[in-house]
């Protein structure tokens, strides 16, 4: 009886280690139809890193945050969100995602925390679909050391580039949050301890309403130099101040702007009074299949090689297409790329491009 009750006791044991990787917080998968499959650095299903973001909305539901991304992917998209009742993946994480910088990107998966609603209950199950990831992936828990383990957006931007975020320090900070608890708490998640913090209040903004008709998609806008801090609450650099930008995305009381891909508050933005938004056209260019790369520019230099600002890659992705939004003459158009603003693209049908 001893002999049978320890063979049954092994059986359990390989079973239980064979079961997989459940998470502490129920995951619902809604995919967006149409995102590219771009494998890791190291291999499809090979991810070494979670970055850690959050929203920057204090408005906006899960829900609405995962149907803008379903609507706007081609400027940015992460893996999943979490609130304060769900967590929603939206893209395969077996795959990159677009969310914070092109080094990052081929190594990381992205996992936002949504403003609105019980911050405890959001960042719990934030960090819970956190580490169900790295232990789905053999992810280490390390935390801001490298290219494997857990980072946040803020320290991919200052280790890393490709962004200047610094997400999700301010917000985690103003709802009782520090980065060195931040640390413990993922450290406890993962060994499957409950963790205690944070231990004040949460804090909720409130957004400010009536956004001024003059700010909309398109419209082009200088930042004052009165402006001290993002909308996300990292410091503005001094040559951000005075430069112009086009707006990309409007919320209730701030503006995403092209070039820096960051939030800004409607009251450190000026419209430009001389400003007229040309149209969006209707027409677009495709990039063939049969090119690896293909050079783009800047809009204040000539496209010639010598001034490349850098390479998309069609045939990585069987072939690219964007809406032409300005058309500059000579097969020269203005377009809108995810990663690295607005840009300039030569594409004459001697290139082997074509424009519908």
């Amino acid at each position: 009886m001893k002999k049978v009750m320890m063979g049954l006791m092994v059986v359990l044991m390989i079973f239980a280690v064979a079961l997989p990787t459940q998470a502490a917080v129920n995951i619902q998968k809604q995919h967006i139809n149409g995102l590219p499959k771009t494998a890791y650095a190291n291999g499809v299903g090979k991810p070494s890193m979670i970055v850690l973001h959050e929203t920057a909305n204090n408005s906006a539901t899960i829900e609405n945050e995962v149907s803008y991304m379903s609507r706007n992917w081609q400027n940015a998209f992460v893996h999943a969100f979490a609130s304060d009742g769900k967590v929603i993946e939206i893209a395969d994480t077996n795959y990159t995602a677009w969310g914070a910088g092109s080094v990052a990107n081929r190594y990381a998966i992205h996992v936002e925390l949504v403003r609105k609603g019980n911050f405890t209950k959001a960042y719990g199950n934030w960090l819970d679909a956190a580490v169900y990831y790295a232990k789905q992936y053999n992810i280490p828990m390390t935390f801001n050391t490298g290219k494997k383990g857990f980072v946040t957006h803020a320290w991919v931007s200052d280790q890393l580039g490709g962004t200047n975020h610094q997400d999700p320090i301010a917000w985690l900070k103003q709802n009782g949050v520090s980065m060195t608890q931040l640390e413990k708490d993922l450290k406890a998640k993962y060994r499957g301890d409950t963790i205690v913090s944070p231990s004040t209040p949460p804090v909720t903004e409130t957004p400010k309403p009536n956004v001024p008709s003059n700010i909309v998609v398109g419209a082009k806008v200088k930042v004052l130099p009165s402006a001290k801090k993002y909308a996300t609450g990292q410091a503005i650099p001094a040559f951000i101040k005075g430069s112009q930008y086009t707006i990309l995305q409007t919320k209730a009381d701030r503006v995403r702007l092209s070039g820096i891909n960051s939030w800004m508050y409607n009251r450190d933005v000026e419209v430009m009074k001389t400003t007229v938004v040309p149209p969006v056209t209707s027409k677009k260019v495709y990039l063939p299949a049969t090119a690896s790369t293909w050079r783009i520019y800047g809009l204040r230099v000539s496209p010639v090689k010598v001034n490349t600002k850098a390479f998309l890659k069609p045939a990585k992705f069987g072939g690219l297409s964007y809406t032409i939004l300005k058309s500059r003459g000579s097969d020269v158009y203005e377009i809108q790329t995810s990663q690295f603003g607005r840009v300039q693209i030569y594409a004459s049908p001697a290139t082997g491009a074509t424009i519908k």
